[in-house]
């Protein structure tokens, strides 16, 4: 792979990936060694610890096998006036919506309030439509 070609988003993208493989290993690194310093202290047989590894692959595989639960995704209501940051309006206030409230002397529900802020919906909203 030629990094050099690469844009931003696709370097961060491989760098994502890397770090959480890197994740990923250092943890089945230090499995590993909890593994072999229990199987040393219990003296356990090589066929001892296929059991009790396949134990555990099978209880993992039952684990995995529920459904999960999802969330329909909520659309951005606000963005920053170059449209380079999007909020939904929900959770925490982001560090960009804190810049901007400081700097033009607004409170956060004077940003959610202001037009330049909002996103100006491209579909209508049922629930607002025949009711005027």
């Amino acid at each position: 792979m030629e990094l050099t070609n690469l844009d931003t988003k696709q370097l961060k993208q491989v760098i994502s990936k890397a770090s959480a493989a890197l994740n990923r290993r250092q943890k089945v690194e230090k499995a590993m060694i909890e593994i072999q310093r229990v199987a040393k202290k219990y003296r356990l047989s090589k066929d001892e610890l296929k059991t009790a590894l396949a134990s555990v692959q099978c209880y993992k595989t039952v684990s995995n096998s529920k459904p999960k639960s999802s969330r329909a995704k909520v659309e951005p209501k606000y963005q920053s006036q170059d449209g380079s940051n999007k909020w939904t309006g929900r959770g925490k206030t982001p560090s960009w919506v804190v810049d901007i409230c400081r700097s033009k002397g607004l409170s956060v529900e004077d940003f959610k309030s202001d037009s330049r802020f909002l996103i100006q919906s491209t579909t209508p909203n049922p629930s607002r439509t025949n009711k005027e």
